[in-house]
């Protein structure tokens, strides 16, 4: 019966080659199919009498053509290109929010608001050129908000997006466990597990690009593995272990195993690792930088804003925008202690000038009504209504906050000295005391050579003026007269007697609200919030373009304010760094363009690698369907042969039947 045995042991190992074949072509688009063959053992030996036993092939196992070293090579890449996928995905559309640099979007929207301040510098009594910087101011700040929203939203995708991820973690971990269970009880039957273990791995590499999870063979004889991800065990034998994923207390996303509620927040690695990066670091950076942004041009526009005044000059009546109940320095703005000026002008056009003291540690919007309520009740009153600072002249009185330029003639001891006036637009960056001291003894206007010399208060002699009669051909001074000392300012004097060394100051300042108090309460300010999500126009400004505070002074064609709003363009503000806003803004586009270009280098890097670490492992484990073809062939003519050798067998016994 040998030769029977030898056709039947050759039709079975044939016919299993043939199905064995045939799963593997069906298999060969099948993403992580390992490519199977069988081990056929062709003969047998008796070990005592080293003569053939007769038997015929037999099929020893069916094996997993695979590369060990390829594939953990292949896992180990997953986790990197899960995060640079991610990351290179979101930050790419923050890339195109931002805008090409330099010819649209926020970039153009601030370039165009300034530029519109200039042109109105240029023409202050043109209304088309009020409404310009109106719309074009309106337009920045809904850049500003558009990008806030657009980042926003992406954050708030992100956790979605994390979520799913973790749902998904969570599937394949079970799917990952329930496979340990099946290779382990198919392996002890003594089945071939093949299929099911290219399953688990493919399984492991999702796994892998979602969250940089490492496998460890737990039994190689059973074929389990456990699961962990940075440090935390996902898959143990054949029992899952859920995530989750919550925001900590401080804000940021965490992941935790479920219920365990111990939240990691700086872990690394797959598409979880990246959505965790870009919503605690990288997100979270962009979005502080454009609120720096946003902040410096609200606070440096509006505190100049403050201290001008529009078309119709100084205010009867001004309202600020709502305030927080606390002391000063817990307001969201800056509040600093220190002191700011009001003037109040009467019908005929006098100034006087009134200083509130600020302490931000102790002081409130209520506190500082009252401290303006007691300047001069007959003509200034402030009331808080639905937490809004209300200021409002009283009497036909009105008020502003022009920087004030103040005389101190004290040093002029002679019963019948002149009057000194000071007026004009101080255009220094600092406060400043010029001292004026008086050379020769005589009458203003009267006396040869009589004159003033004027220092600063650094000691520096800023020029002589002649306030007597000329001499060498110089010109004589006519009192009230002008003259022009410096930074904008000028005095005059009226007829009287000087003596020689007597000295008066003019006191002038640059800023009336060093505080910061005024435009933090919202009063006679341009734009209204405090960062790129709550910038806004203020709707009194946008309703009546001619209160935009173009002047320091009382003339109609005065352009003093909107010159130094329209200069912040250029300044070089310590609060950015030291840089301006449009370079301010040029380097986060910059720092989002490079975070895209370094992950792009590294993304692309990382594919090149698994392209080459997956093309060696096709030649090692994937399907040549040419090479299974010839192969299938092979074993159908064996299968036929052994069909004839059987058949031959048959008729041989047919014979020998006969004989007998």
């Amino acid at each position: 019966m040998s030769g029977y045995d030898i056709g039947i042991s050759g039709l079975n190992v044939a016919q299993r080659a043939i199905e064995l074949i045939g799963n593997n072509i069906a298999n060969a688009g099948t993403e992580g199919y390992h490519r199977q063959e069988l081990k056929i053992v062709p003969v047998e030996f008796d070990t005592l009498t080293e003569n053939m036993i007769m038997s015929g092939p037999r099929i020893q196992g069916v094996r997993r053509l695979i590369d060990s070293l390829l594939e953990g090579e292949i896992t180990r890449q997953q986790p990197t290109m899960g995060q640079l996928e991610q990351e290179l995905r979101a930050l790419q559309s923050v890339e195109n929010a931002f805008g090409v640099m330099g010819t649209g979007g926020l970039s153009t929207a601030l370039g165009k608001f300034f530029g519109s301040l200039s042109k109105l510098a240029a023409e202050p009594t043109f209304s088309a050129r009020r409404q310009e910087v109106v719309w074009a101011a309106d337009t920045l700040a809904g850049q500003f908000r558009n990008l806030a929203t657009f980042l926003i939203n992406l954050d708030q995708q992100i956790q979605m997006e994390a979520q799913i991820v973790v749902e998904q973690v969570n599937n394949l971990s079970n799917e990952i466990a329930h496979l340990n269970e099946e290779i382990r009880f198919l392996t002890m039957k003594g089945g071939n597990p093949n299929m099911l273990t290219d399953r688990r791995d493919q399984a492991l590499n999702e796994l892998g690009r979602l969250v940089g999870a490492t496998a460890e063979s737990k039994d190689l004889s059973m074929g389990v593995v456990n699961v962990t991800a940075w440090g935390t065990p996902l898959v143990v034998d054949n029992q899952p272990l859920h995530l989750e994923v919550a925001r900590t207390d401080d804000g940021k996303l965490g992941v935790s195993v479920k219920g365990a509620h111990y939240y990691m927040t700086d872990v690394r690695g797959g598409k979880l690792g990246g959505l965790l990066e870009l919503k605690n670091e990288l997100l979270p950076g962009i979005q502080g930088d454009l609120d720096i942004l946003a902040r410096q041009a609200i606070e440096r526009i509006n505190e100049l804003h403050v201290q001008g005044v529009g078309a119709n000059g100084p205010f009867w009546e001004l309202r600020g925008t709502p305030v927080e109940a606390g002391t000063l320095d817990q307001w969201d703005s800056d509040v600093s202690s220190g002191q700011f000026t009001i003037r109040l002008i009467d019908p005929a056009g006098a100034a006087t000038i009134h200083t509130i003291t600020v302490d931000a540690a102790a002081d409130t919007a209520a506190t500082i009504r009252d401290k303006l309520n007691v300047l001069d009740p007959a003509h200034l009153s402030a009331t808080i209504a639905d937490s809004t600072l209300r200021i409002e002249g009283v009497g036909g009185w009105r008020f502003d906050f022009i920087p004030p330029v103040a005389v101190d003639a004290s040093g002029l001891v002679d019963p019948s000295a002149p009057q000194v006036t000071a007026s004009g637009i101080y255009t220094g960056e600092a406060d400043e005391t010029y001292t004026c001291t008086v050379v020769g003894t005589g009458n203003v206007g009267e006396t040869a050579g009589l004159s003033i010399e004027v220092r600063n208060a650094a000691g520096e002699s800023l020029g002589v003026h002649i306030i007597g009669t000329g001499m060498n051909g110089q010109e004589s001074y006519s009192p009230t007269d002008f003259i022009e000392i410096d930074g904008g300012i000028r005095i005059a004097l009226s007829e009287g007697a000087l003596n020689d060394g007597e000295t008066f100051t003019v006191q002038v300042s640059a800023n009336s609200d060093p505080t910061g108090f005024l435009a933090a309460a919202g009063i006679n300010t341009f734009f209204r919030g405090s960062s790129a999500s709550t910038i806004a126009v203020r709707d009194d400004i946008k309703a009546d373009a001619s209160r935009i505070a173009v002047t320091r002074g009382t003339g109609a064609g005065g352009n003093a304010n909107i010159l130094r709003m329209a200069a912040l363009y250029q300044a070089q503000l310590p609060a950015l760094g030291g840089v301006t806003m449009a370079e301010f803004h040029r380097r986060i586009a910059l720092d989002v363009g490079q975070g895209v270009a370094v992950r792009r280098a590294r993304h692309d890097a990382v594919a090149q690698v698994l392209r080459q670490l997956e093309n060696q492992r096709d030649n090692v484990s994937g399907v040549d369907i040419n090479e299974e073809a010839a192969r299938l062939l092979v074993f159908e003519r064996m299968f036929q042969a052994m069909s004839r050798f059987i058949g031959a067998q048959d008729r041989n016994m047919d014979t020998l039947m006969e004989l007998i």
